[in-house]
C-alpha cells in the first residue's frame, strides 16, 4: 500500500471505508453497498495520470477512482480532488468527478453512473436513468432481499460515520466540479486535467 500512496497517509475517511470492508468481510459485499471496490495496491493503466493516487475500481473496463494531488500540492488526501479514470474512453479517459472523498460518497450512493459515463445534457441523462431503471425492473439482475439489506447497511454505516455533504443535484454538482477546476487551471496537460499552482 506505501508504494500507492507514497508521501500521503490513508485519509480517515477513506480508512472508514477499509474498516468497513473489514466489518463486511467480503469485498463482494462492500462493491454490492457503494458500486467500486477499494484498491489500496498499485492499480494503474497507461492513462491513470502519474499524480493520481488510486483508492477504488469498477470491477470492470479498468474503470478505477483516484486522488489528485497536483503533483504533490495537495498536503492531504481527504481534501484532494476525485477523478475517474476509464482506460477504455479514447475522448476522454480521465475526468475530475467530485471536490473531495466525502462529496464523492454521496453522488456515489445514487449516481454513481455520473462517474464513467457522458451525457450531452441533464435531460439526456435522466432518460437514460429512466430506461436502466425499467430495465432493472424487467430484468433478471434485480437485487435480491439480501443485497438490498447489505446495501441499506452500507448507506446507514456511511451517513452514521462519515459527513458526506447534501448534494440536490449530482448532475449538476459533477458538471460544476469539472468546470469550476477548468478555471483554474494554472497549466494544461494532454489527459484535460490540468494543474493548479
Amino acid at each position: 500500500m506505501k508504494n500507492n500512496f507514497g508521501k500521503y497517509e490513508v485519509p480517515p475517511t477513506l480508512q472508514r471505508l477499509i474498516d468497513l470492508q473489514d466489518i463486511l468481510g467480503d469485498p463482494e459485499q462492500f462493491y454490492l453497498g457503494l458500486n467500486f471496490y477499494i484498491s489500496l495496491e498499485d492499480y494503474r493503466y497507461f492513462n491513470t495520470p502519474s499524480d493520481v493516487v488510486v483508492f477504488g475500481n469498477i470491477g470492470m473496463n479498468g474503470i478505477h477512482y483516484g486522488f489528485l494531488t497536483d503533483y504533490g500540492a495537495v498536503t492531504n488526501l481527504e481534501a484532494a480532488p476525485i477523478v475517474c479514470v476509464s482506460p477504455m474512453s479514447f475522448e476522454r479517459p480521465t475526468r475530475i468527478v467530485a471536490k473531495n472523498l466525502c462529496e464523492f460518497l454521496r453522488v456515489n450512493l445514487t449516481d454513481c453512473e455520473l462517474f464513467y459515463n457522458e451525457f450531452g445534457s441533464e435531460e439526456k441523462y435522466l432518460i437514460a436513468r429512466g430506461q436502466w431503471a425499467e430495465e432493472a425492473v424487467d430484468s433478471a439482475f434485480q437485487q435480491t432481499d439480501d443485497e438490498n439489506l447489505v446495501r441499506e447497511g452500507v448507506t446507514k454505516f456511511l451517513m452514521e460515520n462519515i459527513q458526506m455533504p447534501i448534494i440536490d443535484n449530482p448532475y449538476r454538482y459533477v458538471q460544476g466540479v469539472e468546470l469550476e477546476r477548468q478555471g483554474n487551471i494554472s497549466i494544461n496537460t494532454q489527459d484535460g486535467l490540468g494543474v493548479i499552482t
